[in-house]
């Protein structure tokens, strides 16, 4: 048999998922861009949505092309976090788990809950802050160096605060642009 200590999961999405991920992204090209994906089929491991919100102003305000992912269960936190930040904001949604994939190569950061999309961030490579509440992160993250975990002190998603994970996402941006994937130099900053 094979021997490896690497048990990193890779995903590679077809041609076809591409396409379907560069025709939605198209309209974000020219700024980097980050995916927020808000919902969790657990509601306990879905971060509040007005905190979504937050980070997606914040994103925006910084010149960043901003969208959200959503499942099959996803369309309340999608919705929430809408309402939440006051203006639309594209959608990934009734696409396949390859064309997330694609999406998330295609973007230079990604901001997600304790959920599948997380372990698609990772399989593909993406930058990304993965937020846990209740679970423990050192059983159930992506063994991706891209992504970065934040874990609640409190044991509960309103234990991490905007700022926080404000921080973690500067950190991810600045990675990404050691590896060519983010624009301006001055896409994140401390604010």
């Amino acid at each position: 048999g094979i021997v490896t200590d690497d048990r990193s999961t890779v995903l590679r999405p077809s041609p076809e998922d591409f396409a379907v991920a560069d025709t939605f992204l198209e309209p974000l090209k020219g700024r980097p861009i980050a995916a927020l994906h808000p919902g969790a089929g657990k509601l306990e491991n879905q971060w509040p949505a007005d905190r979504f919100a937050a980070i997606a102003r914040r994103l925006l305000d910084e010149g960043w092309s901003v969208y959200g992912i959503e499942g099959p269960t996803d369309g309340p936190a999608s919705q929430a976090l809408l309402e939440s930040l006051g203006q639309q904001l594209p959608v990934l949604r009734d696409v396949g788990i390859a064309t997330v994939g694609a999406a998330l190569a295609a973007s230079d950061l990604a901001l997600v809950n304790d959920t599948g999309v997380m372990h698609v961030a990772g399989a593909v490579g993406t930058p990304t802050i993965a937020l846990f509440g209740p679970t423990a992160s050192d059983t159930w993250k992506p063994p991706s160096e891209q992504v970065r975990v934040l874990q609640s002190p409190t044991g509960s998603m309103e234990g991490l605060g905007v700022d926080q994970v404000w921080s973690a996402l500067q950190g991810a941006a600045n990675s990404a642009k050691g590896r060519g994937g983010v624009g301006p130099s001055a896409a994140v900053t401390d604010s």
